[in-house]
């Protein structure tokens, strides 16, 4: 799926860059999103709407552990910006929470 890739590429450029994901703003973020499509060939808007739909369609998986996971980042149940999947999704990578 696009948008998981896509994601997976937000979040190597916000770790790689050092990037503390609890004090990405809008700026930065915007940018990560222009470097992405930019990776991709395609444009920012095409970048967030595959993004959503790879959100959307992670977020219906019924696994417990998918689940635990979805409730951390969006924890009323509704679809959470990209921007917040990124820099949360981030976080847990630079704090090595992902896999415990």
């Amino acid at each position: 799926m696009a948008g998981l890739r896509q994601i997976g590429c937000g979040i190597t450029i916000t770790v790689s860059d050092r990037q503390s994901p609890q004090n990405i703003g809008g700026s930065i973020l915007k940018n990560i999103i222009k470097e992405v499509a930019k990776a991709h060939g395609i444009s920012e808007q095409e970048v967030r709407n595959e993004m959503r739909v790879a959100i959307r369609a992670a977020m219906k998986n019924t696994d417990p552990t998918a689940q635990a996971f979805w409730k951390q980042i969006a924890p009323d149940g509704k679809e959470p910006p990209v921007e917040r999947v990124i820099a949360s999704i981030s976080l847990m990578v630079q704090e090595n929470k992902l896999c415990s």
